[in-house]
């Protein structure tokens, strides 16, 4: 499989693969400058295709491709196959994940796999949030992982997220509200 740029509508995302799968995303920067439009190589899985379905809403586009897992010891292996199992739209603490693989007391270390993640898209370690409630890292910077919650949050319920970006605390908090409702304008 060849290496491709993807131009989708939250920005321009670049693909590396190997002979064994997809290696690493790299997600573009936010806010996502917007330019002239990278070209897109549609590979024999389809992997281009499969992940602009994913971001025009279908969530079960990216399951099935091939993933490259050199490079991760076996307890990220570990940690990675069972995040790569919540399902869309669903979230789990830290804590949670590291009871599910048989690590009650490595959270911490199952924040540092999640880290190590190199498709977090695949792998949706943005599923994987701080037992307080707030989200946590992610590989791409929290403004991915609320973009990519608050899309599969509006892909599965009749309520949107809404990022509030100006609480003062050190991760940026959400506010649920019936999709119905449109938020009020200061």
């Amino acid at each position: 499989m060849p290496d491709f740029k993807l131009d989708t509508p939250l920005g321009i995302f670049k693909v590396r693969t190997s002979s064994r799968g997809v290696a690493s995303l790299d997600f573009p920067p936010l806010p996502a400058p917007r330019g002239g439009r990278a070209q897109s190589v549609e590979t024999r899985s389809g992997t281009a295709g499969k992940i602009r379905r994913y971001f025009a809403g279908d969530p079960r586009a990216i399951s099935g491709i091939r993933l490259d897992w050199s490079g991760y010891t076996a307890f990220e292996k570990k940690v990675l196959r069972a995040c790569a199992c919540i399902p869309f739209g669903r979230t789990l603490t830290y804590s949670e994940l590291a009871r599910r693989i048989g690590r009650p007391r490595a959270a911490r270390a199952v924040g540092n796999a999640l880290g190590r993640n190199r498709v977090p898209l695949f792998i949706p370690c943005h599923r994987v949030v701080r037992s307080d409630g707030n989200p946590g890292g992610f590989t791409a910077g929290p403004g991915w992982k609320a973009r990519l919650l608050a899309l599969e949050q509006s892909l599965t319920s009749s309520r949107k997220i809404l990022y509030n970006p100006n609480i003062k605390k050190r991760s940026a908090t959400w506010k649920l509200i019936a999709s119905s409702a449109s938020p009020k304008k200061k």
